[in-house]
């Protein structure tokens, strides 16, 4: 099986072709904040059963193995654990972060960047009547935070990732607009911001507290699926769980064969690139 990550002007989709040619759909797979049903947020990857899942793998044609480490709702001290973590083992990850943090943490945000990170757009407030009650409510939450981000770090970030994932279905109890994903999928890409979901879940953030252990054991059996597995963790407050499982999921990937990027690094699983 072939990962193919499609590219449309600047959205990336990380999508198995069996998927798509048993189904003719596109599914996403995400995680949100607590207090969503799971019929809204899918708390497993591309909300399939695990059989359909387990025959609809993305590998690459190279045979080269690559895992993104994603972490949304950050910062907080666990981020600064999470830092740790990656400088001793010497990988890069991406950060999806929050605004509410800004003038409590300003130095992790800048030590976000400066370690070689990326740091994303998540939202400045995830707080979803407010970022999904309208495309000017959307745009008014995310230029406050990129302002913020921008002025703080020295550079704009262009990296996004939607609160819920692209495909959640949360945003229709409060949005006034009929198709507002629709809206603003492309507006994000005229204002050159790439938006990413992905294809292994840590669970971390659905249900109740999750162990270390089940962090780790989560993650590495479904990355382990897939070539280029793009993970889902979280770094807000109280994942003290998930930054103790991320020395362990490197640790265990890289024996077997994986290496780490970044979502802004050139995807080396075979894609596929859209106009």
């Amino acid at each position: 099986m072939k990962c193919y990550v499609f590219r449309l002007k600047k959205r990336m989709l990380v999508i198995p072709l069996a998927v798509l040619a048993a189904i003719g759909i596109c599914v996403a797979a995400f995680a949100g904040r607590g207090g969503e049903s799971e019929s809204d947020l899918f708390p497993s990857e591309y909300g399939l059963d695990a059989e359909t899942l387990a025959n609809a793998v993305p590998q690459s044609e190279s045979g080269q193995k690559v895992a993104y480490l994603t972490f949304d709702d950050g910062p907080s001290e666990e981020t600064e654990k999470i830092l740790n973590a990656l400088q001793e083992k010497d990988v890069k990850a991406t950060f999806f972060v929050l605004g509410t943090e800004l003038e409590k943490r300003p130095d992790t945000y800048k030590r976000i960047v400066s370690e070689g990170h990326v740091l994303g757009l998540h939202s400045f407030s995830h707080e979803y009547k407010e970022i999904y009650a309208s495309p000017e409510s959307f745009w008014n939450d995310l230029n406050k935070l990129q302002e913020a981000v921008t002025t703080l770090t020295g550079q704009p970030s262009t990296a996004y990732r939607f609160p819920g994932g692209s495909s959640n279905t949360v945003y229709r109890r409060y949005s006034k607009v009929s198709g507002l994903m629709d809206t603003l999928i492309p507006q994000l890409s005229e204002k050159g911001l790439s938006y990413y979901d992905w294809t292994v879940s840590a669970e971390d953030a659905v249900g109740s507290k999750k162990s270390a252990d089940y962090i780790v054991n989560k993650v590495v059996k479904e990355a382990l699926k897939q070539d280029c597995p793009v993970i889902l963790m979280h770094d807000g407050a109280g994942h003290k769980a998930t930054a103790e499982a991320v020395p362990r999921i490197i640790d265990e990937l890289q024996k077997e064969g994986y290496s780490f990027a970044t979502l802004s690094d050139s995807v080396t699983c075979h894609h596929s690139r859209g106009k």
